[in-house]
């Protein structure tokens, strides 16, 4: 569960699959997000498997050919 502000959640957090998007300020809704996670031991589970998967495109191997590619890119048209 995370506000959705400019510092970068939504690259993350994908909307009700792998989390929950809180629109900023949104106290209330914020709440009530963890209260359901807390609640429901299969959504809990469920999206945490889901996160688990999609943190792969993060794995520092990734990363880094996308940071060199961006840095060299003459280097990934041969």
């Amino acid at each position: 569960v995370a506000f959705d502000c400019v510092a970068g959640p939504s690259e993350m957090i994908e909307n009700e699959k792998d989390g929950f998007l809180i629109p900023l300020f949104d106290q209330q809704l914020f709440s009530e997000k963890l209260k359901l996670l807390m609640e429901n031991e299969s959504l809990r589970e469920q999206m945490s498997a889901q996160a688990k998967a999609s943190i792969k495109r993060f794995a520092p191997e990734i990363i880094g050919q996308k940071y060199e590619q961006f840095i060299f890119p003459e280097k990934s048209l041969i």
